[in-house]
């Protein structure tokens, strides 16, 4: 399945194509995806977390990846009339790789980052299990907008009907946005800052917290997520 933020991907074991075998999560910020750290999820972030690949089963298999994928591109290019106008930027072509690698490597759960704003993202054309927003504030202002509302709306266009969503807009202009266009699509929305709280905080040596996650229905779940930081 495919979460995404702003993404997680899940992979069925169906035909392999994007539409039926890779259902995803999609994720708005890089700063969740060091806490994605568990076998059988394939996360798709950005800046490149390590090395200089964005995917994590790349690491290995990004070569193949490349050779499945560059035949039918340049195909596309040549074609009459191209039905692919103009070439595919590196991060197109990396998504269109991260997607067949996750496929090919039957991933439980691929985490999907969105690469710039949301609506018109590469990342878009999955379907996910759920889409997470992070925080939203004034960034890739040249091509989002110059008001936190454009902003908003441009991240909040990874909402699709039917998939949950979860978001953690901080800025009050910013949530409201993303909240009108969850209810115009219908789909039921967590704001973690309203239903959500956290308990029992715990550091420890090594960067890392431990905490109590508590919804307003009274189910908890304690976490200790991977990324390093102060809480």
């Amino acid at each position: 399945s495919t979460i995404a933020l702003s993404s997680t991907v899940t992979i069925d074991p169906m035909p392999r194509t994007p539409s039926s075998s890779l259902r995803s999560i999609r994720q708005r910020r890089s700063s969740t995806s060091p806490a994605l750290s568990a076998p059988g999820i394939g996360p798709a972030a950005t800046p490149h977390p390590a090395n200089t690949s964005r995917t994590r089963v790349f690491q290995e298999d990004f070569a193949a990846a490349y050779s499945a994928l560059s035949d039918p591109i340049e195909a596309l290019l040549s074609s009459s009339p191209a039905r692919v106008r103009p070439h595919p930027s590196f991060f197109e072509c990396l998504t269109a790789m991260a997607f067949w690698q996750f496929a090919e490597s039957w991933v439980e759960v691929a985490a999907v980052e969105v690469g710039l704003g949301g609506r018109l993202d590469a990342t878009n054309v999955l379907r996910p299990a759920v889409a997470v927003l992070t925080s939203i504030d004034f960034d890739h202002e040249r091509y989002l907008g110059h008001s936190i509302e454009r902003i908003a709306a441009e991240k909040a266009g990874i909402l699709k009907p039917g998939v949950p969503g979860v978001h953690f807009a901080e800025h009050p202009l910013a949530g409201s946005v993303v909240a009108a266009r969850a209810r115009e699509l219908g789909v039921p929305l967590v704001d973690v800052e309203t239903d959500y709280r956290v308990e029992d905080c715990r550091s420890f040596d090594d960067g890392c917290y431990e905490f109590t996650l508590r919804a307003a229905d009274g189910f908890a779940l304690r976490l200790r997520p991977a990324l390093r930081g102060r809480f």
